[in-house]
């Protein structure tokens, strides 16, 4: 996953101006494994014995992706979200090549977890995680799945809403 990532990237800087980030889940039945490849602010999340089990957000507020940027660029604040030269709000990405000098990267945060119960995975952009938390998200996949979990009626009920206000 890593290397295809990198020559994606590549790739993408090649032959255009433009960028992405990418969230990538793999499913091994197999081995009962699931790989999680993340670059930038999409995000999967999966529960797991009733465990969440989320990727990180790569945000250029972040305290170790801060410090690799403030190395190379420039973070300024527009419309209270820190961006990288004040256009760029993630701290990786794939393409955007005119923001690499800038601090900004491709590298991917891989990881494997050895799976024995899974409820339900679930991959989304920054559109969503931008409004809801994973917390919120998880709460209301188990609702709409009819997945006991007492003493969440409160907080499912203003998952709901949130959600239904988007």
């Amino acid at each position: 996953l890593k290397y295809t990532l990198q020559e994606l990237d590549q790739q993408i800087c090649q032959f255009t101006n433009s960028g992405c980030t990418a969230c990538i889940l793999v499913v091994n039945l197999k081995t009962n494994q699931i790989t999680t490849a993340n670059v930038g602010d999409s995000r999967s999340i999966f529960l797991n014995n009733n465990e969440l089990i989320c990727t990180f957000d790569h945000k250029p507020d972040t305290p170790v992706e801060r410090q690799r940027i403030q190395m190379y660029g420039q973070l300024q604040q527009e419309d209270g979200v820190i961006r990288i030269d004040g256009k760029l709000s993630v701290a990786r990405a794939l393409g955007d090549q005119q923001f690499k000098l800038s601090g900004l990267i491709s590298d991917a945060d891989i990881s494997t977890t050895q799976v024995d119960q899974i409820s339900y995975y679930f991959v989304a952009c920054d559109g969503l995680w931008d409004v809801l938390d994973s917390e919120s998200v998880n709460c209301f996949i188990k609702y709409m799945l009819g997945i006991s979990i007492y003493g969440w009626d409160q907080t499912i009920m203003k998952a709901i809403d949130k959600y239904m206000q988007l």
